[in-house]
């Protein structure tokens, strides 16, 4: 064992609770929850603002198939970091004559493209995925990696790397008890850890492990009265991403100790166990390669938790 496993009773009744008290995530959102794009070759089709300017300059038509992007450290909690990405979506059957600019952009790669695993038809092409259009909707979305919850909401159509997951959904309620102090608690329990969580290392998110997460049971008073701080997060974030909303967050987590029926004790368990805020020195977060991987050299996996439920990933062939 790593250490890293149920402190003690009380901490694995506060889990029970949690599981007898609410419904599975997967459940909850219909086993909907995706993971994003693996181009197989980020150098070709992630561009930063200045080439994609070039691109639409050299041809217009050209911002029909560029799309804005994040990768996984963009995400953070409460709002995405717009750190001026874009990829280029050539999905199955992109018509390439339309695209010159593109077409040309692309072809400087081509050696590279044609040795993917993941391609579509033809070199240029992403691999198959039936759900985009997830992509271009109101979604939930997370980093795959994490040392701290990062949950936030995306309505701008923003188009995700592999080392995002998205769940479709405008649901704040949601969002709240997602980011609250008793899930991450809850996450801490489940997830494989990369190194010590408690010595600032990080959670392994994948699908199979957050689809357990229960969601507490609420009637539609007690899910607007999350939804309302939430929402005021939202908005106070997208003025300014480093606005201090610790009152609202203390709200939202008062609010979600009760549904799940916490007792005082158990919620002093949760908040000495989940300090809300800190991110220890010397921790970059992980750079995202070609493939998809997250790589960070200080970060040694320790052992894997086996999942309560099979990973909801439909839609890529």
């Amino acid at each position: 064992e790593t250490g890293w496993t149920l402190g003690s009773k009380a901490s694995a009744g506060i889990l029970e609770t949690m599981r007898r008290n609410g419904k599975p995530l997967g459940e909850y959102v219909k086993g909907e929850i995706y993971y994003g794009i693996k181009t197989g070759f980020n150098e070709a089709f992630i561009l930063n603002d200045s080439e994609r300017d070039t691109l639409i300059a050299a041809d217009p038509k050209s911002t029909e198939i560029i799309k804005r992007l994040a990768k996984g450290d963009d995400v953070r909690k409460w709002h995405i970091r717009n750190k001026g990405r874009w990829i280029i979506l050539t999905k199955i059957g992109t018509d390439m004559k339309r695209y010159p600019a593109i077409f040309a952009h692309l072809k400087k790669w081509k050696a590279e493209l044609e040795k993917r695993e993941d391609q579509g038809h033809h070199w240029w092409e992403l691999r198959a995925c039936a759900y985009y259009d997830v992509f271009e909707k109101t979604k939930i979305v997370y980093p795959e990696i994490a040392r701290e919850s990062r949950f936030s909401m995306d309505s701008s159509a923003i188009f995700p790397l592999k080392t995002i997951f998205s769940i479709p959904s405008s649901d704040s309620f949601l969002l709240g008890v997602l980011n609250s102090r008793v899930a991450w608690h809850y996450l801490k329990n489940t997830c494989s850890p990369l190194g010590d969580p408690e010595k600032g290392g990080r959670l392994l998110m994948q699908a199979i492990y957050l689809e357990t997460l229960p969601i507490p049971l609420a009637t539609p008073h007690q899910q607007t009265s999350v939804s309302c701080c939430v929402d005021r997060i939202l908005a106070a974030k997208q003025d300014d991403p480093a606005v201090d909303m610790t009152k609202l967050e203390d709200e939202i987590d008062e609010l979600v100790y009760d549904l799940y029926g916490l007792t005082p004790d158990e919620k002093k368990l949760v908040k000495e166990s989940v300090v809300r805020g800190v991110t220890p020195a010397g921790l970059e977060d992980g750079e995202e390669s070609d493939t998809g991987e997250v790589t960070n050299p200080k970060m040694k996996p320790a052992k894997k938790r086996k999942a309560a439920l099979p990973p909801s990933l439909p839609g890529w062939d």
